[in-house]
């Protein structure tokens, strides 16, 4: 199997590597559908979309604050920062991140709002430190802690906001759960794995080399950031204009595609790290035919999710979040051209990080941003959560047409 899974990719990433992270996006995934499932069955669309909303506020201030380190540590073949670089300036922009957070939660929502945003917020904060961690072992290309972690960080999650809202009814004290879950991966397992002289007294004396990693990586937090906001801008609009009970369904469906797309983000992930070394070694045949192979594969499960949705959309979203879902089923298939979407775009992203082309990518990101922000006031209103979903779909459109032209240019200087 692992070596049938290396002829197949063409050695994009080592098998072993990608059966095990695999796995544990898979119990991620699945968790996360978990998560909504419980919410959406015990208390209804509503409570489903107020954790919408606090991860629509939470998830692009996040997205920003992190300067998606992980992706830069990992393709950080010279080491030209220290680990330890990478987790002060994570903690630091953690911190700035929940205040930022709360904030926003109280502006745009309340006081219940603001306070499940902070333990969305406190969540995402420690997963980021994780993180820190995901991107040294990929570096190092050992692939295997980060599937161990997403796994119990999957079962953990699921299990203890699960308990903590069955027993009070309370998105709030889910949401805690949730903070609890995170903190708890990282502190007894995830830490583990960072050099040891990464941690401890040795991060007072890395002030220049945050600052420089900082300078150097503020565009991809940018970019990540308008990443985060195309999801999340539709659904705040959704929630602002028709409430709570339709920005949970919506969102739901969206979180349906997260999780699929979890596989094909530990595709990528495995593969950086040599992605990374090909890029840099100008070998165009390899790059061509590596890049071929892995869009080749996303566009193999997107196209499958799609006619799983068609064909069985309904009867699923009645089973795992009720009657009031399922009469979506169509908006879910709708949804699933989305994905597609994002599965092929993911290679090119890859080859884009891996390029350092940060810049160009900021770029992309801002137009797919833009699209689904005049998409979503535009459609909304009259369509309603089905017009949220066109917002995303032109979106995602805008950003793959952008992203395969760029890599198109690179591949066309290499020799």
């Amino acid at each position: 199997m692992v070596e049938r899974l290396r002829k197949v990719t063409g050695g994009a990433f080592g098998g072993r590597n990608f059966l095990s992270l695999g796995t544990g996006q898979v119990v991620m995934g699945l968790a996360q559908w978990g998560i909504i499932s419980v919410l959406a069955i015990l208390g209804g669309a509503g409570d489903v979309g107020l954790l919408a909303f606090a991860l629509a506020v939470v998830t692009p201030v996040y997205e920003l604050v992190k300067f998606k380190l992980r992706d830069v540590l990992a393709t950080d073949i010279d080491g030209q920062w220290a680990v330890a670089d990478y987790l002060r300036l994570t903690a630091i922009m953690s911190l700035l991140g929940f205040l930022v957070s709360v904030v926003i939660g109280w502006l745009l929502g309340g006081i219940t709002e603001a306070a499940v945003v902070a333990g969305v917020a406190v969540s995402r904060g420690y997963e980021s430190m994780s993180h820190i961690s995901y991107g040294y072992q990929q570096k190092l290309d050992r692939m295997t802690p980060i599937g161990r972690s997403l796994f119990w960080r999957g079962l953990v999650s699921v299990a203890l906001l699960a308990a903590s809202y069955a027993l009070t009814g309370s998105v709030v004290v889910a949401g805690v759960a949730l903070a609890v879950a995170n903190a708890a991966i990282y502190h007894i397992y995830d830490r583990r794995f960072l050099p040891a002289d990464s941690l401890g007294d040795r991060l007072e004396r890395h002030g220049r080399g945050v600052r420089s990693l900082a300078r150097s990586s503020f565009p991809l937090g940018i970019y990540s950031s308008l990443h985060a906001l195309t999801d999340s801008v539709p659904r705040l609009v959704v929630g602002l204009r028709l409430g709570l009970a339709p920005l949970g369904i919506f969102a739901a469906f969206g979180y349906v595609v997260s999780g699929s797309s979890y596989v094909i983000r530990a595709l990528s992930q495995a593969a950086s790290s040599r992605m990374a070394s090909v890029v840099a070694s100008g070998q165009r045949s390899r790059l061509i035919e590596r890049v071929g192979r892995l869009i080749a594969i996303s566009f193999g499960a997107g196209a499958a999710l799609m006619v799983g949705a068609y064909v069985l959309g309904e009867p699923f979203l009645r089973f795992a979040f009720g009657d009031e879902f399922a009469a979506f089923w169509f908006e879910f298939f709708l949804i699933s051209i989305y994905a597609l979407l994002l599965f092929v775009q993911s290679p090119l992203n890859l080859v884009l990080i891996s390029a350092r082309k940060f810049n160009a990518q900021l770029w992309i990101e801002a137009s797919t941003t833009i699209t689904a922000t005049i998409g979503a006031f535009a459609l909304v209103p009259g369509l309603e959560v089905r017009g949220a979903v066109y917002a995303l779909i032109l979106a995602g459109s805008v950003r793959l047409v952008l992203s395969a032209v760029l890599v198109g240019k690179l591949i066309s200087r290499l020799e």
